[in-house]
């Protein structure tokens, strides 16, 4: 319920693509027994997206982030490192 204190339990930066553009944004550190560690997300991840829609600038991602504090489910994209994107369903 309190963004302020979510926010600061993990680092993320944008994921920019070759282009420039914004593709995601990579978990640089997470706090232990925070809600990212809980969810499974580490550093090195780059979440692409939620409940289908693409994170493709900070403004979207706090837009996206605010829409889902009041979700009793999330669907995140998530590339783990390996290229390949996986989506898990909280």
């Amino acid at each position: 319920s309190n963004l302020t204190d979510v926010l600061q339990q993990a680092v993320a930066r944008p994921n920019y693509l070759p282009d420039g553009s914004t593709d995601g944004f990579r978990i640089l550190d997470v706090q232990p027994n925070s809600i990212f560690e809980k969810l499974g997300i580490q550093r090195g991840y780059v979440i692409k997206g939620a409940n289908g829609e693409p994170i493709d600038s900070p403004a979207k991602a706090m837009q996206l982030f605010n829409s889902l504090k009041n979700s009793s489910e999330v669907t995140i994209d998530i590339d783990k490192g390996d290229g390949r994107v996986q989506t898990q369903t909280y």
